[in-house]
C-alpha cells in the first residue's frame, strides 16, 4: 500500500463535513425557496452565471 498525502483543505473538510452538512441543512429549513435565484449575479469570468457570493467564498480560501 503506498502512501497518500493529505492536503490541508482535505483535512479540514473532512473534520468539518458534520458542520458543513449541519448548514446545508439549517439553509434549506430556514430560507425561503428560490432566495438564491434573488442573489446578485455575475456577468463574467469563469462564474459567470453563478451568484457573486461563491467568487467571494472561494476568494477566502
Amino acid at each position: 500500500m503506498t502512501e497518500q498525502r493529505i492536503f490541508p483543505a482535505v483535512d479540514w473538510l473532512l473534520d468539518n463535513f458534520c458542520l458543513i452538512e449541519e448548514q446545508i441543512s439549517v439553509s434549506h429549513r430556514d430560507l425561503p425557496s428560490g432566495y438564491s435565484r434573488g442573489l446578485p449575479r455575475l456577468r463574467g469570468g469563469e462564474s459567470t452565471g453563478l451568484p457573486r457570493v461563491y467568487d467571494i467564498a472561494l476568494a477566502g480560501c
